[in-house]
């Protein structure tokens, strides 16, 4: 295994169990290595650090998956950490929701690079890196021999692969993937369209801040905003709303969450396809607020050049978000950009609210559910961001 020798005083972040090195903090960039390649990762003294995979293309040019210790990313590794990443969500989530998941999460279970989201039988799998994208045949021998699907389903279309020099391809990689997948969250029976859905069809990191909304459902009017395929609308449905607007842009997540309203018996759910920022404006303007509004909306910063951008776009939509909402209501309030901190999530929800005139407090706050662990020393895999606000 060729071994990457970082800068004097470089290691620090590694020996806090961060799993990413920069191109910048080696100390001499072996660019013959092929991407993907296996290398231990070796102190300024020449002390193991820690075993990873090597991109001479990218940023990120070393993926740690074994802290001090030396191992490569063979087919015994990939197959111990999907089968104890699965054993954890049977523990926490028990058998049953096991079967509709995030079963594996890249680097919060140590497989840097590597998605994979379980749908009953069918299983969808993400290959984000160059190393991953190398090993897709392991992962998929293991992913057949440990859960006997009827389908796995590769989608390496990703945006973020082009960091990694990868093209962005889908291919069903065992058995045949259906139209629409049906799985349970529970208390809803849902479809998925995992072939031409967004990420891999469905988005399992909310799957436990829905009860956030369990008691304020019951007789509300709910406004449900970048609703996709409208988790959030349908558990308000559910939980006795009387009326609950979904809005978002991409109509085809729309015929989706239909399709779930009706198989839910959800008649007071209505699906609209509407530019949700205007719409807000619009509504604001009108007679009759709402009791209870959630935002949702996909990754605004997905560089960090774009933070500031993305930051002005979650403070509009809070101040016209809160413009809706009748005295006493509720907001739930998300994002999803890794690249915006807490903080700033916050600064925006509170001068958000000042430019709406309103009081706010904020009486829950949640992040993404127990199937999307997170490193602690990598603060940035703590992506989601969710807050219960109360509207005075």
């Amino acid at each position: 295994m060729n071994a990457v020798t970082l800068l004097p005083g470089q290691d620090r972040r590694v020996r806090s169990g961060h799993l990413w090195i920069f191109s910048n903090e080696i100390r001499e960039l072996d660019r013959s290595l092929s991407p993907g390649a296996d290398v231990r990762v070796l102190d300024g003294k020449g002390r193991l650090l820690g075993s990873g995979t090597f991109n001479p293309r990218s940023l990120i040019a070393v993926r740690l998956h074994a802290l001090f210790e030396e191992r490569p990313l063979d087919e015994e590794l990939i197959r111990e950490r999907i089968l104890a990443a699965w054993c954890v969500r049977t523990r926490l989530l028990g058998e049953t929701a096991a079967r509709a998941c995030r079963l594996v999460n890249a680097e919060g279970d140590f497989l840097p690079g590597l998605v994979i989201d379980r749908y009953e039988d069918c299983l969808v799998v993400q290959c984000l890196t160059a190393a991953m994208d190398q090993r897709q045949g392991l992962v998929v021998d293991a992913l057949k021999d440990l859960f006997s699907p009827s389908c796995i389903l590769v989608r390496n279309d990703a945006p973020v692969r082009a960091l990694e020099g990868l093209e962005e391809t889908v291919q069903e990689a065992f058995g045949k993937a259906p139209e629409r997948v049906s799985f349970r969250l529970e208390p809803l029976s849902l479809v998925a369209d995992i072939l031409r859905g967004q990420k891999t069809g469905f988005y399992f990191d909310q799957r436990g801040n829905y009860e956030l909304i369990r008691t304020l459902s019951d007789g509300a009017r709910i406004l449900d905003a970048f609703c996709y395929t409208g988790a959030w609308g349908l558990h308000g449905a559910l939980w006795g709303a009387r009326e609950v607007l979904a809005i978002d842009e991409a109509a085809h997540a729309l015929e989706i969450g239909q399709e779930n309203a009706r198989r839910n018996g959800l008649s007071t759910l209505r699906f609209e396809k509407a530019e949700v920022l205007e719409t807000l404006k619009s509504l604001a303007a009108g007679s009759e607020p709402f009791d209870l509004v959630v935002l949702d909306p996909p990754a605004l910063a997905r560089s960090k050049q774009r933070v500031r951008e993305a930051w002005q776009g979650h403070l509009n939509l809070h101040k016209w978000a809160l413009r809706c909402i009748k005295p006493g209501g509720w907001l739930v309030t998300c994002c999803c950009s890794a690249h915006i901190e807490p903080t700033q999530f916050l600064t925006s929800l509170a001068l958000g609210a000042r430019q709406a005139g309103r009081r706010v407090k904020i009486v829950a706050s949640r992040g993404q559910g127990p199937d999307h662990p997170w490193v602690p020393a990598m603060p940035e895999t703590a992506y989601l961001k969710v807050h219960l606000v109360h509207a005075l």
